[in-house]
């Protein structure tokens, strides 16, 4: 398959499993495949037209749409003609088998995308030695001060804090 890692974010992981459960069920206990109309996978990436599924774990992985490049295209094939998709054969169990193991394989490779909400810092800072204690508990060095390099929103704040006060922390140290 074309990647090791896959990311995602949480809703594609639990459409995945999701995914895992149904091929399960298709696999073990005569569930009817039945396509894209049941797979938890497409109802989030098999969308619009043409269908590119952009974004699908399994599209990620196999570099294809519509799971080409998975052995669903040979369970579909198992059947023919027929409508009704539910396994009956050896063909169709090996092949339900294949997806199976495909996307268990494929969820061993995928790792949750972290998200973070956007947060208020605040800070109460009512004495220079405050600031001071501030400005180590955020382990800024004073080379860092020297360099200007910048290390995180934190240290823009405490910045912004000891250039309004006229404050230089290289005294400090």
């Amino acid at each position: 398959m074309k990647n090791d890692t896959i990311v995602v974010d949480k809703k594609t992981l639990e459409a995945l499993d999701e995914s895992i459960k149904k091929w399960y069920e298709i696999t073990y206990n005569n569930k009817e495949d039945e396509g894209a109309t049941d797979c938890p996978l497409c109802e989030i990436y098999n969308i619009g037209y043409p269908v590119t599924c952009d974004g699908c774990p399994v599209e990620i992985d196999t570099g294809k749409y519509k799971c080409k490049n998975t052995p669903y295209l040979k369970f579909i094939n198992t059947f023919g003609v027929r409508r009704q998709r539910i396994v009956t054969s050896k063909e169709s169990k090996e092949a339900a088998i294949a997806m199976l193991h495909y996307l268990l394989d494929l969820r061993t490779r995928v790792q949750i995308k972290i998200e973070f909400e956007p947060m208020e810092i605040k800070f109460n800072i009512e004495t220079e030695e405050k600031l001071i204690a501030l400005w180590h508990r955020l382990n800024i060095s004073e080379t860092t001060v020297i360099e200007n390099v910048r290390l995180s929103e934190e240290y823009d704040i405490v910045s912004d804090i000891l250039e309004r006060l006229k404050i230089d922390p290289k005294d400090w140290v």
